[in-house]
């Protein structure tokens, strides 16, 4: 997942809803040091900044 912040402000992302889809968010770029990714209800990111996130999709098992 890609964030760009492509304002002057800083700003706050929330997207907890992935959360329950990713296995072990990590971040992978960003321009700056930020806060651990946890379950990426409060992603902040600074004016200009970026973070790249890595999101592995949980793969959905079948009952036989």
């Amino acid at each position: 997942m890609f964030l760009h912040n492509l304002s002057t402000e800083p700003a706050r992302a929330d997207l907890s809803a992935l959360y329950g889809e990713s296995k072990c968010p990590t971040e992978v770029l960003a321009d700056r040091d930020y806060a651990e990714v946890g379950r990426l209800d409060m992603l902040d990111i600074d004016g200009y900044g970026y973070r790249w996130i890595r999101l592995r999709h949980t793969p959905v098992r079948l009952a036989n």
